[in-house]
Parts: C-alpha cells; sequence; structure tokens
C-alpha cells in the first residue's frame, strides 16, 4: 500500500518545525495477535504443569520460559538482520567486543543483586519467591549471556550507536550513554521484583481450587475470573523486564531520568503505593460488613444488573490485558524499546490507562459510595486524583517516546485519526502536536531521530 503524506509547517519559539500527518500510522514493531498467543501459551502451559509438584515459584518460571521462547522465536524470524548479509569482523574483535559486553551486562546483574540483597524492602515475605528464583536461574546466566552476545556480536556486528564498545572504553565513556543504561537497570531491578513475585502471589491464590472460585456467588466468582486474567497479564509482561536483546529488537533505546517522571510512576507501585493510593488519594470506600466491592453491594438486590455489571467489568479487565500483554518482550515502565502503533493503540495513546480509570469508577462507585453529598463528592475528587498521576504518567512518557520519530509520526496521527480526536480539535491542549511544539520551544525535547532496524 502506497502512503500519501501531507506536510504541515508550524513555528515554534526555536524555529520552523516540520512534522508529517500520514494517512497511515507507522509500522508497529509488535504483531496484533501477540496477547492472543501469549494467553494461549500461559493458560495452556498452567493447565499442564499446574497439577505437578511444583512449588508456585517453579510454575512461574516454567510459565515465563514458555512465554518467553516462541515470543523470541518470532522476533527471531521477523528480524530485519535476517535479511542482511552478516558483518565481516576478524574474528578477535568479535571475540573482544563480546567479551566487554558480557562484562558490562554482568556488572549491571551484580549491582541489581547486591541492591536486592541490601534493601529492606526485598526482605518482605512478598519477595521471597524472587530469591528462590534466583537459586534455580542465576547458575545457568552468565553461559547463556555469554552465548547470546557472542552470537550477536558474530550475526550482527557492532550496535548502530557503539553503546556497548564505548561504555567498555571507560576513558572515551559518554556519559548520557553509560547514565541510560544505569537507569536501565534501574527499571529492571525496580519492576522484574514487583511483576514476577506478584505473579507467584496470584497464581498461589487460586492453583488447585480454580473451579470451586468461579462457582462461588457471582460478585467472587467475578473477582476470581478477574484475577485469573491478571495472572495471564503479569505472565505477558515478566519476560520484557528479565533482558532485552539486540538480537531480537527488544533492547531499551533511552530511559526517562527525570525525577517527576519517575516520582509519578513509581506513586503506583510498591513501596509508595499504600501510602499514595491507600492514604493520599485512597477512595475505594468499603462500607459495608458483607467484604464486597461497592458495585456488588449496591447490586446485590438485583441479580441481572449485577450479572450485567460484573460482565462488563470482566470485559474492561480483557481489554486491559490487551493492551497491556501487546508489549510482552517490551515490556518496560519509562523506556522506549519500540513504537507500538496497531491493536487498541491504534485508536488511543494510553488504552492502559484509560480503561484501568474507567474500571475503578465502575468498581469502586466513588460517585455515589459516600453516605452523604458530600462524601459522594469527595470520593470522586479523590478518583480524579488518581486518574490525574495516571495522566502525569502519560505526559512523561509521551515526552519521552517525542525523540523517536515513529513515535511523532504516530501521535499526530491519531490527532487526527484516534479515539478522542475530536476533543483534541474543540480543547487543543488536549493535543499531542499542541504538547510537542511547547516541549521543543522550551528545550525539553530535542529532534526525532529516525528509528533503525538492527
Amino acid at each position: 500500500m502506497i502512503e500519501t503524506v501531507n506536510t504541515s509547517l508550524y513555528q515554534s519559539d526555536t524555529g520552523n518545525v516540520l512534522v508529517s500527518h500520514k494517512q497511515n500510522p507507522p509500522h508497529s514493531c509488535v504483531r496484533w495477535f501477540d496477547p492472543l498467543l501469549i494467553a494461549v501459551i500461559v493458560v495452556g502451559t498452567y493447565l499442564l504443569c499446574s497439577p505437578l509438584s511444583w512449588t508456585d515459584t517453579e510454575l512461574t518460571l516454567v510459565i515465563t520460559v514458555a512465554v518467553t521462547v516462541p515470543m523470541a522465536a518470532i522476533e527471531i524470524w521477523q528480524a530485519p538482520w535476517r535479511r542482511r548479509p552478516r558483518p565481516m569482523m576478524p574474528l578477535k574483535t568479535t571475540l573482544r567486543r563480546a567479551a566487554v559486553r558480557w562484562l558490562r551486562v554482568m556488572a549491571g546483574l551484580g549491582l541489581t543483586l547486591l541492591a536486592w540483597a541490601v534493601l529492606p524492602e526485598y526482605r518482605r515475605e512478598l519477595y521471597k519467591s524472587l530469591f528462590e528464583a534466583m537459586h534455580i536461574v542465576l547458575p545457568y546466566v552468565p553461559f547463556v549471556l555469554a552465548l547470546c552476545i557472542l552470537f550477536t556480536e558474530w550475526r550482527m556486528g557492532p550496535a548502530p550507536e557503539e553503546h556497548t564498545w564505548r561504555w567498555g572504553r571507560w576513558t572515551k565513556a559518554e556519559w548520557a550513554i553509560v547514565r541510560n543504561d544505569l537507569f536501565g537497570w534501574l527499571v529492571r531491578g525496580i519492576f522484574l521484583p514487583i511483576n514476577f513475585c506478584g505473579l507467584v502471589s496470584i497464581i498461589n491464590g487460586f492453583r488447585g481450587h480454580e473451579m470451586g472460585l468461579l462457582s462461588g456467588p457471582w460478585p467472587k466468582a467475578e473477582d476470581a475470573a478477574t484475577n485469573m486474567i491478571v495472572a495471564i497479564l503479569v505472565a505477558a509482561i515478566v519476560p520484557g523486564y528479565l533482558f532485552g536483546a539486540r538480537l531480537l529488537g527488544t533492547e531499551i533505546k533511552k530511559v526517562e531520568q527525570s525525577w517527576f517522571g519517575w516520582a509519578v510512576t513509581l506513586a503506583c507501585y510498591a513501596p509508595l503505593h499504600p501510602g499514595v493510593f491507600g492514604g493520599w488519594v485512597n477512595f475505594y470506600l468499603q462500607n459495608n460488613t458483607l467484604g464486597l466491592d461497592p458495585w456488588a453491594f449496591m447490586l446485590k438486590g438485583a441479580p441481572l444488573l449485577a450479572y450485567i455489571a460484573g460482565g462488563v467489568l470482566l470485559f474492561l479487565e480483557g481489554i486491559h490485558y490487551w493492551s497491556e500483554a501487546t508489549f510482552g518482550l517490551r515490556s518496560s515502565n519509562l523506556s522506549n524499546r519500540g513504537i507500538i502503533t496497531n491493536g487498541l493503540f491504534r485508536f488511543c495513546k494510553h488504552p492502559v490507562y484509560l480503561v484501568k480509570c474507567i474500571s475503578w469508577a465502575l468498581i469502586w462507585l466513588p460517585f455515589m459510595a459516600g453516605d452523604t453529598v458530600w462524601e459522594c463528592f469527595r470520593l470522586t475528587l479523590l478518583w480524579a486524583g488518581v486518574c490525574g498521576i495516571y495522566f502525569m504518567r502519560a505526559w512523561v512518557e509521551e515526552r519521552l517516546l517525542s525523540e523517536d520519530q515513529d513515535y511523532v509520526d504516530y501521535a499526530l496521527w491519531i490527532d487526527k485519526h484516534g479515539l478522542f480526536s475530536r476533543a483534541g480539535r474543540l480543547v487543543p491542549a488536549l493535543n499531542y502536536e499542541w504538547r510537542l511544539k511547547r516541549w521543543r520551544a522550551q528545550g525539553d525535547v530535542g529532534e526525532p531521530r529516525v528509528s533503525r532496524g538492527s
């Protein structure tokens, strides 16, 4: 298909900036069917392995491997480097570069392991499974890494921007590159334990009595089904936090480094989450003795409406899964690992955050859960505060990605064709183009780079 491109020129404080409005969004770095494939793999692996005598940690590791291997195989099959000849480089140079890269990765891994061993947060019972998994996996990691890195250097040659080699030559290292790599390890160090241990905990909650949970009262069954969907979701994104590979095109290109960006993101996760969401903006009012969420409590006398409401919530959780599992091996907060433009992202730049805010409003009903009008108003304001945190996360992510030309083209396309394009025409500040002009004028965002295939 031939795309027709219209270009428009606008004036910013830093000069003329040329932007393009394509008829179609840029090519996506993932496939639309990835979430469906991952769900089949996770459910099938769980059904086959759950009856075995493995611990929950071992089962979670098996599920993670079962997701990683076929998804990595698909990435390799479609990788641009497969259609290019192997670069001719002396074996000595290849070995030297691979050794430097291996030492860099091992150093980052060592720092991460040290942090996990020292910080009090990781002494909590929740993270026990993290150390159980490390005892199983770590002995093999150095050898697997060495083989993968050596093959990557042999088959692909130097990285386009020479990140690995320049870090190895410390006398000429660029601090910006080193800092980006360190922040990449920080992302893995924080979010891998949260997701992996969370998956172990969720599996422990329903393993062995799945049908009993689903055959209970409808509100309890809906909650159990939601947890199972969340388990599939987390299983889909855990591999993304384990590693990034140039061979697969899943390497981290850039990491957010502002205090503001990290603050609004970490506010949504342990250990800050209980204080922020359970304290400052807590709208999760549960004013009944039955242990039911507000939607179920208010509809306990109307079974038909309860079934409809629960069905809507399950549908929204399915949308949440589809949105988040789309990232797959590229899952990573505060990072650019490729631009996704298909699936639900064809309609909205932030479907995950949008569906979360809608779901919470329907589960907790802040606008009617209070005993008084004032209480309902107060809870609604707190819910809006939570949505505001996610709006700020979206703002930070857009700013980070705006130095990637693919994202600029995609976001401008969403301005014209997205789900909220009409709202953007009514309120220009809702448009990405409006924000991009100001980021560039203020120097927060540089000129976008053109993404290059590995």
